[in-house]
């Protein structure tokens, strides 16, 4: 189940690149998307957390919700009720980071390091497809908590004998 409050990220090895899920102890749920330097998309509103019979799925009900313009906050319009369900797969999930400077030595790359991941869907059969599809790759339905994050150089990781997913 996802401790609350959580602030969960998509593709989070991407330096130029945002979706983030941020569930807010006071009930309020905000959705942040974009890239190259610009937050495309701003979405906030209200959750209501689910009961489930499973530790790893979490179901809310995002209500109150709206589009909001990302730099002025200004509503843009309304969205209707919905629910959404996470799944907590746990394991190892590393990422080399992604850097606009060079590294001379391989070793020292950054890199981000999880040890669970959040699939998400608006319908839990689809989750259930994801879970079971062998060919499953990285999108953008899978977040990352901020909470969970390690920061190690590749080198660190080798010296696990962890490797990275990208």
């Amino acid at each position: 189940m996802l401790n609350i409050p959580a602030y969960l990220l998509a593709n989070p090895q991407y330096y130029d690149y945002i979706r983030t899920l941020e569930f807010k102890a006071n009930s309020i749920v905000e959705i942040i998307e974009g890239s190259g330097q610009l937050i495309r998309t701003y979405t906030r509103g209200k959750y209501k957390l689910q009961p489930t019979a499973h530790q790893s799925l979490t179901h809310f009900q995002l209500y109150d919700m709206g589009e909001y313009d990302p730099y002025s906050k200004e509503k843009i319009l309304d969205i209707t009720d919905y629910p959404v369900y996470l799944i907590q797969e746990k394991g190892v999930f590393a990422f080399k980071q992604e850097v606009v400077w060079k590294i001379e030595n391989a070793d020292e790359h950054p890199c981000l390091l999880y040890n669970s991941r959040y699939l998400f869907s608006y319908k839990l059969t689809d989750l259930q497809i994801l879970r079971n599809d062998e060919d499953f790759n990285e999108s953008l339905d899978i977040y990352y908590s901020h909470e969970d994050c390690q920061t190690m150089t590749i080198g660190n990781l080798k010296k696990l004998g962890i490797t990275t997913l990208n």
